[in-house]
């Protein structure tokens, strides 16, 4: 199974643009036909959604204050 990223977490798309994650919608769904689907908003409050199986094709995880 993919890797679905946690809520709050930020992320780094490849053309330089970083987002948060929001929410996972469909997480529990047993019905292909509702995909597990990552819902992330930008910098500039705009919101996105894509499949779980899709999203690491071209995100990078940004470590938090902290982190290393």
């Amino acid at each position: 199974m993919t890797r679905v990223p946690a809520p709050g977490s930020r992320w780094r798309h490849s053309n330089g643009n970083e987002y948060e994650v929001m929410c996972i919608a469909n997480l529990h769904s047993t019905n292909p036909q509702y995909r597990i689907t990552v819902v992330y908003v930008g910098t500039n409050g705009r919101i996105w959604a894509r499949p779980v199986t899709d999203w690491h094709r071209s995100m990078t995880p940004i470590a938090a204050e902290g982190e290393k």
